[in-house]
């Protein structure tokens, strides 16, 4: 039998009306020729239309029958219950079923039926149905159709005809909304990916004009330490030389530690790694500059006592966080080395 595209008319059991348009707008006529070439492919000829069609009130009196054991197997699922526990939504998806389930063998197969196969595609993705449920639902449907078929004919031959049929039109069915629900859970997917792609890039910039603010901060500290040292040791000459000196050499000891914070930070901009004992020994340089103050000044408080603690801390913290980081850089000096 020679093959020929299947004519666009409705069938002789129309389930919906068909507007006809001429000529085509071009988005459409891509789309009639997509089904088409779907019709085609899964050998759904005229004579496969005919016969669907002549199926179609048999399959009609059954359809009630499919709705009870559609939805009880769904019902029965977890995965597939939650989305049907609302009684209105139950009883518009029904009747949704229902005249999918007709349009099988009713047509008209067009462009506007291939849409609608799409929609229902894009919908299982937008409310999260997994794809299995949508293979499992089609297998159910077919086996409830061949026991229809079974009960349709006394004519063997003409039952596996039609058995045959109806195999190839949810092939397609199967075939367009799986194709509809790679397409969109990928699109969702590609933007998702835009947007995270977005915000890693801005994240990355941030972080990157940070830490150039860090550098430009930690030379403006450098500067003042370096000021803050110069006044000590001019008070060495001007005021008390014992109070001066040691507080030239705890500006000293300060302006040392920044320089060292400001070296790894460098070395971090160029891709090294950050450690936080560099903090921790700016902070304790501060602290033990003002305990020598304090010390040297007679001018004993509670305060005091309050700085030896929190120096004491920091230098536990300080401690705990070479030993831990010890391994690991005896390994890089190894490697180094």
């Amino acid at each position: 039998m020679q093959r020929r595209p299947p004519p666009l008319t409705p069938s002789p059991f129309p389930s919906r009306s068909v507007q006809v348009r001429s000529p085509p707008a071009p988005q459409e006529a891509a789309m009639q020729r997509s089904i088409n070439d779907l019709l085609s492919h899964y050998v759904i000829d005229p004579p496969t239309i005919a016969l669907l069609a002549r199926l179609a009130p048999h399959m009609e009196g059954g359809a009630d029958g499919l709705e009870e054991r559609f939805y009880d197997t769904l019902l029965s699922q977890p995965e597939t219950a939650r989305f049907l526990n609302n009684t209105a939504i139950l009883a518009r998806l029904k009747q949704h079923h229902r005249t999918w389930f007709l349009s099988l063998f009713t047509g008209p197969f067009d462009n506007s039926y291939l849409r609608h196969l799409q929609r229902i595609g894009q919908t299982h993705v937008r409310i999260g149905l997994p794809g299995r449920a949508v293979n499992a639902a089609m297998n159910l449907v077919r086996t409830f159709c061949i026991e229809q078929i079974c009960h349709w004919s006394q004519s063997e031959e003409e039952r596996m005809q039609a058995i045959v049929a109806v195999n190839r039109m949810l092939d397609l069915h199967l075939d367009v909304m799986t194709a509809s629900y790679r397409e969109t859970e990928l699109r969702g997917q590609l933007v998702n990916g835009r947007i995270m792609g977005g915000l890693i890039f801005l994240g990355t910039r941030v972080l990157l004009a940070l830490q150039v603010g860090m550098v430009v901060a930690l030379m403006m500290v450098a500067l003042g330490v370096g000021a803050l040292f110069a006044f000590d040791l001019l008070s060495v000459f001007t005021g008390d030389p014992h109070l001066g000196l040691v507080s030239a050499l705890g500006s000293l000891l300060i302006m040392w530690t920044v320089l060292e914070l400001m070296d790894k930070e460098v070395r971090h901009l160029k891709g090294g790694e950050f450690p936080i004992t560099a903090f921790l020994a700016v902070a304790m340089a501060a602290m033990v500059r003002e305990i020598l103050i304090a010390a040297l000044s007679h001018d004993s408080s509670n305060k005091d006592w309050v700085m030896v603690g929190g120096l004491l801390a920091l230098g536990m913290v300080y401690y705990l966080v070479n030993r831990a980081n010890a391994p690991r850089l005896v390994s890089e000096e190894r490697r180094h080395g």
